[in-house]
């Protein structure tokens, strides 16, 4: 499928999005009121139980249905040797073009503004500043005088105390306390620690609403293993576009990539792709994998693939990363382990020897996986001249909007009270419910669509007479007539 020509019926981009989502109250500016806060955001009540939602199915696939997996809640505040350990005080940066009148923005994404094609991110400082200057890019109508270094973390100092920072990520709590998370679960090696959490980042150019954001959530997971075992490398089968470092692109069966990655890493890789596509339901063909040329890899990766999605970003919309997964070696624990001055060696139970863990991490952003999820939901329906919102069930924020439907063959009160009966019922097992009573079946019907409510059950003359009521499908504008109670026994 075209996906350009696809997004250009839908009436999509970046823009449309952030519109609908405002209006909606999925999401919209912090400080509103206030003229806002560029790169921070709110949730709404519809965007709020969305990402209850979607976090849910997190927990569900990633953590209930494994022994060896647990999670912990990390502090946001970081002591500051925590992140001279990790490397973040020292290479948490990111170059920043300066004009010659001092307005500053990120240098490569400025840069490949201008040229989409080129790598930028591989090229050094005084390489970034001569190429623009040599081709006279310019920040609005200035010319770019330097470009320096800027670190994204936020820095901040307790009251007497030493200086700390708000946490850039969630896995440095996760790679501090892993010996004493395993002790106290009785974990031995493989094993993962999962979290859920707010991260902070300076980022110098905040944009595409919240694709790049100064406050956002990640989830993330870190599995520990021993890399001298030898394991069977069977994979089940999972197709997937997948973007080698190399510059070919093409479809390939996940399996392939096992002389280029640990068993591990493409175990974890192969169930991220799952739960992205059946749990999430986020369209296959709008995914693809992406691996990290050798210039761009972190110190101490061995290899990394970004999942990256079809966002409808820019003229042409275009791949960018919403997950990083990543063989980080065993830097992280060992690292810690120097600069504490701390025993954070595990042993082995296969092979009984003490070692510094390997680590396979999954990182997703809330919000950028927020944004995937609206933008692979919606479409402006050209027959119902209106927008639908096609959410996975098990995301939808309202699960069931119920609509009275007085007639004059019964008293008006009748309805009402039928209509609530059923919502308490469904409130009772835990539904998310919404009941309106004003404004023509037609616009209650659209206004649920819109919000991505799955299905409409309308109560009428025949529910008074036969207890039976109408269940209309948010996608296919399908009803069928059910029976109260067995509607309750299908549940």
């Amino acid at each position: 499928m075209n996906f350009q020509i696809f997004f250009q019926k839908m009436k999509m981009d970046i823009d449309k999005i952030t519109g609908f989502c405002k209006e909606k109250g999925f999401l919209f500016p912090s400080s509103h009121i206030y003229g806002g806060l560029k790169g921070v955001f709110d949730y709404g009540p519809l965007g709020t139980q969305l990402k209850q939602n979607i976090l849910q199915q997190y927990w569900n696939y990633f953590l209930i249905p494994h022994d060896n997996i647990v999670s912990q809640d990390g502090s946001i505040m970081l002591n500051e040797k925590v992140l001279e350990a990790s490397g973040h005080v020292k290479n948490f940066n990111d170059p920043v073009a300066i004009s010659t009148k001092g307005e500053r923005m990120r240098a490569d994404h400025l840069l490949e503004e201008h040229f989409p094609n080129m790598k930028a991110e591989t090229m050094s400082y005084a390489e970034l500043l001569a190429f623009m200057q040599e081709t006279d890019i310019r920040i609005g109508n200035d010319r770019v005088a330097f470009v320096e270094e800027a670190n994204l973390m936020f820095s901040t100092k307790t009251f007497n105390g030493p200086k700390c920072y708000l946490r850039p990520e969630t896995c440095q709590n996760i790679f501090v306390n892993a010996k004493l998370v395993a002790d106290l679960s009785r974990l031995t090696l493989p094993f993962g620690i999962c979290q859920h959490g707010k991260v902070f980042r300076n980022e110098i150019s905040p944009q595409n609403f919240v694709f790049r954001c100064r406050e956002f959530e990640q989830l993330e997971l870190e599995f520990f293993f021993n890399p001298s075992l030898v394991l069977e490398p069977k994979v089940a089968h999972f197709e997937i576009a997948c973007s080698f470092a190399n510059g070919e692109n093409r479809l390939i069966q996940l399996e392939e990539l096992i002389d280029r990655v640990h068993f591990w890493h493409l175990h974890w890789m192969r169930q991220m792709l799952v739960w992205l596509t059946q749990h999430i339901g986020l369209t296959r063909e709008k995914l693809r994998l992406r691996e990290h040329h050798p210039d761009e890899l972190s110190h101490y990766s061995s290899a990394t693939f970004d999942v990256e999605y079809l966002y409808p970003i820019g003229q042409e919309s275009s791949f960018k990363e919403l997950c990083g997964l990543a063989n980080r070696g065993d830097y992280d624990v060992s690292q810690h382990a120097k600069y504490s001055s701390k025993n954070l060696k595990f042993k082995c139970p296969q092979t009984g020897d003490k070692l510094y863990p390997h680590v396979i991490e999954l990182s997703i952003g809330m919000e950028r996986l927020f944004l995937a999820v609206i933008c692979d939901a919606y479409e402006f329906n050209m027959e119902r001249d209106y927008e639908v919102l096609h959410l996975k069930e098990s995301l939808s924020p309202i699960e069931y909007a119920i609509f009275p439907l007085p007639s004059k063959n019964h008293e008006k009160q009748l309805f009402l009270d039928c209509a609530l009966d059923i919502q308490s019922r469904l409130k009772l097992k835990h539904k998310h419910t919404f009941y309106e009573t004003t404004g023509s079946i037609g616009k209650r019907y659209a206004r649920q669509d819109s919000r991505g409510t799955k299905w409409c059950i309308t109560v009428d003359d025949m529910t008074l007479e036969c207890r039976s009521i109408t269940i209309r499908d948010r996608d296919d504008k399908s009803q069928r007539r059910i029976n109260i109670d067995d509607f309750f026994n299908e549940l």
